[in-house]
């Protein structure tokens, strides 16, 4: 039997009828079955002001850790008095000792089923939840509060809130697994146990370390990532995997996947990193930086950009074992070596990646028409081929993969490279070839010597890499 058909005839079994008193309240039907209790629509008695009753399953009524949850519930949640975090109205037990807790009835739907339907939301529409979203946590932080497992199913988009006519009220659900800085209360685990849900989990919490505000800082960034992107930051359905990834992949770069600057990308992934100091300190400061990236991306133009990517990675046929230091130190190398080598010509980076980097020139005045401006750019490009072809201590194990084209681009106001199709890095071809790639929109206007080797996704990609492009660019840089 499944895990989800036992908690359905556990549900069952443990069914309360319409009718039935609960403390001052009277149940209406069930509304929701899950792992830990049901909960139903319920009214006041007397003022028939209606209500959410969470019940706890009959089973775990005698088990200390889960009472204990359930009642820390209780106690983080009346500690905050915050309009986007949910309010306990009343609790107790029933005669077989079974805890509930009355909260206030909410119309709508999870954040999780929003976005099931929507997918990834727009920038405006994701920082409308991540702004209340951040008070609510900063509210629960300065009550002494964290709450250890903010996730899109823990968030309620409340259709019938009173904050804002015709938009929903973003709520913070189940304090469940929440810790009281004060010590408050008995504790729900060992020191060895993790607390929340692996998805939204910072690496100091999948380690059993300490935890602090930048606990939730990594959560509110893992639910960003989400909201603007339409997937979580790491996706696999292995949990050993997932807690591998938390612990040490550098996310996916948003710009992937999503219409977002590179201020935007670097505001999100930062909340992601491993470590705690890293993050920004608290969820205002998050918000903060969010709310910046966004008033930089408002304010930017639309354009072409020259954009070009160097990406260093072990090669095909590579030992299986852990690279060795050298080929580490090769692969940490290359991209500062990149960006010594084109930043001079006016290409800053737009996109840096584990081991690789995009460096763009926005199309500033005639820079991108120009065919004199992109001729330098590949000479340089093969000069800078050339130079790590020969370069000290290299591995035989790492490659590096060098990729150049024109595409639109969101450009800001300080004539940086914010997003658009060059960041999305789709254009990117997984094409051997015997040295750098540049494509026919690059080279158009120009005669360099190149092998056209086809066409890659729409797009016509040729290879400077032969001999006789190498030396004309040689004699040409002369």
């Amino acid at each position: 039997m499944s895990s989800q058909e036992e908690t359905r005839e556990i549900a069952e079994l443990e069914l309360l009828l319409a009718g039935a008193r609960v403390g001052p309240y009277v149940i209406e039907q069930p509304l929701a079955s899950g792992g830990f209790g049901v909960v139903y629509q319920a009214a006041h008695v007397e003022s028939r002001a209606p209500a959410a009753l969470k019940i706890l399953h009959t089973e775990l009524a005698a088990d200390a850790e889960a009472v204990a949850r359930f009642d820390r519930e209780v106690t983080a949640v009346r500690r905050i008095r915050h309009p986007h975090v949910i309010e306990v109205l009343d609790h107790g037990r029933l005669d077989d000792g079974r805890s509930w807790l009355a909260m206030p009835l909410l119309r709508g739907v999870s954040l999780r089923e929003h976005l099931a339907m929507r997918g990834c939301l727009s920038v405006e529409e994701a920082c409308a939840i991540l702004a209340p979203l951040c008070d609510a946590v900063a509210a629960a932080h300065a009550e002494g509060v964290l709450h250890r497992d903010i996730k899109a199913s823990n968030v309620f988009l409340d259709e019938a809130g009173p904050l804002a006519p015709g938009s929903p009220r973003v709520v913070l659900l189940d304090f469940g697994v929440a810790k009281l800085l004060d010590g408050e209360g008995p504790r729900l685990t060992t020191s060895r146990h993790m607390v929340g849900s692996l998805c939204c989990m910072a690496p100091e919490q999948i380690l059993c370390g300490p935890v602090d505000e930048r606990s939730d800082v990594y959560a509110l960034g893992v639910l960003a990532y989400r909201l603007l992107t339409g997937r979580p930051p790491f996706s696999t359905t292995s949990s050993v995997a997932l807690y591998q990834m938390h612990l040490y992949t550098v996310p996916p770069p948003l710009t992937l996947s999503a219409q977002v600057s590179a201020a935007l990308n670097a505001a999100v992934l930062r909340a992601l990193s491993k470590e705690p100091e890293e993050r920004p300190p608290t969820p205002q400061a998050f918000l903060a930086e969010i709310r910046a990236a966004t008033s930089q991306q408002r304010s930017s133009t639309e354009g072409l950009a020259l954009g070009v990517h160097v990406e260093a990675r072990l090669a095909e046929g590579a030992p299986p074992e852990e690279p060795g230091e050298e080929a580490m130190a090769d692969l940490e190398a290359i991209v500062p070596a990149a960006r010594a080598a084109f930043e001079p010509l006016g290409l800053r980076v737009a996109l840096l990646t584990g081991s690789g980097a995009l460096l763009a020139l926005p199309c500033a005045g005639e820079a991108v028409a120009d065919a004199g401006a992109r001729r330098r750019v590949m000479e340089a490009v093969i000069a800078f081929t050339r130079r790590i072809e020969g370069r000290a201590r290299r591995s035989p194990w790492v490659e590096v993969r060098i990729s150049v084209h024109i595409a639109e681009a969101r450009i800001g106001g300080g004539g940086t490279v914010e997003g658009g199709p060059i960041t999305r890095l789709t254009w990117v071809p997984e094409v051997a070839a015997a040295g750098p790639l540049a494509s026919d929109a690059a080279l158009a206007g120009m005669d360099l010597p190149a092998q056209e080797l086809g066409e890659v996704a729409g797009i016509v990609w040729l290879d400077l890499g032969s001999a006789e492009a190498q030396r004309t660019a040689s004699a040409q840089a002369s």
